[in-house]
């Protein structure tokens, strides 16, 4: 369900904001805040995800900052990213203590030569964030 939906096509350079799932105080500060900044509005809060998922598809907006108990809970935000993968999901703790940031973002690394071994290596990288590939 949409709570609000406000269009902004009179600034198309500013950063779109949808919010989800906050609580009434922690919206009335979050949109404050971003109401302080020239670059960034604020154009839906759902009180849905559903909704969210079918705003994004058709609409697209920026950033989305959805309420949540659990900041590091990576289901909700790898759904909003596989219906909209240029967002940026702000997944907000819902008493305001902390937040964590998914994007998808392309990471490229060079393999240098290419052999047999090597190409081996870099298949079973594949799940590692840390180590080189020699």
């Amino acid at each position: 369900m949409i709570a609000v939906m406000e269009r902004s096509h009179d600034a198309p350079n500013r950063i779109r904001i949808f919010l989800a799932g906050i609580p009434p105080m922690l919206s009335d500060i979050v949109r404050n805040t971003v109401a302080n900044e020239p670059d960034m509005t604020v154009v839906a809060e759902f009180s849905g995800r559903r909704a969210l998922i079918d705003a994004l598809e058709a609409d697209g907006g920026d950033v989305v900052i959805v309420g949540t108990r659990e900041p590091e809970e990576p289901s909700v935000p790898i759904r909003m990213l596989a219906a909209s993968p240029h967002i940026k999901v702000l997944m907000l703790e819902t008493r305001g203590r902390s937040a964590a940031m998914y994007e998808l973002r392309p990471h490229r690394r060079s393999l240098g030569d290419v052999s047999p071994k090597r190409l081996v290596q870099a298949i079973r990288q594949r799940g590692k964030v840390a180590g080189e590939i020699r």
